[in-house]
């Protein structure tokens, strides 16, 4: 398949995924190419948002424990997908977004944008949203204690990293 005839598969089924219509006489630029983000939210306190998965067909990484994610709609950037998305699944407004580094594909992670905010609001803010079984605040040495998917493997580093330089301690 030639990349234009990709790019406008990917916008058809993002129009019908998210019932919005998209005019393909406005393509989407050829950088932008993320149909979904996977959003950690991090504490002060060194703690990672999870989210358990419903196990239900289609879902993705079902009964599992994961970070925030889910798929863009309509012409988001990958940045607003990110705020609507912890917004809905966990009811929390999040700022300063930074990007982290792709997983390797062997990860199942293709086509995802994977974004680090971190949240100072108190516990009694965080809610179940729309999806998924419980969201809670995990510390970053307990999660891989949860049953989670292999990806989280290659984030934890970064994440504790982070959480050090945020409390300026050093590890």
């Amino acid at each position: 398949m030639t990349p234009a005839r990709y790019q406008r598969l990917r916008q058809v089924l993002r129009a019908h995924r998210s019932g919005v219509p998209l005019y393909l006489e406005r393509p989407t630029p050829t950088d932008d190419d993320f149909e979904g983000v996977l959003v950690f939210v991090t504490d002060r306190a060194g703690r990672l948002l999870m989210n358990l998965r419903e196990d239900r067909p289609g879902m993705a990484w079902p009964g599992y424990w994961t970070p925030i994610g889910g798929w863009r709609e309509a012409d988001e950037s990958a940045r607003e997908t990110a705020v609507r998305e912890v917004r809905e699944e966990a009811g929390l407004e999040i700022t300063g977004l930074r990007p982290l580094p792709d997983p390797h594909h062997d990860h199942g992670l293709p086509l995802t944008r994977v974004l680090h905010a971190v949240w100072e609001g108190p516990d009694s803010d965080l809610r179940l949203g729309d999806e998924g079984l419980a969201v809670r605040m995990v510390p970053l040495d307990e999660v891989l204690g949860l049953k989670v998917p292999p990806y989280l493997h290659h984030y934890l580093p970064l994440l504790a990293a982070a959480a050090d330089q945020s409390t300026g301690s050093t590890a």
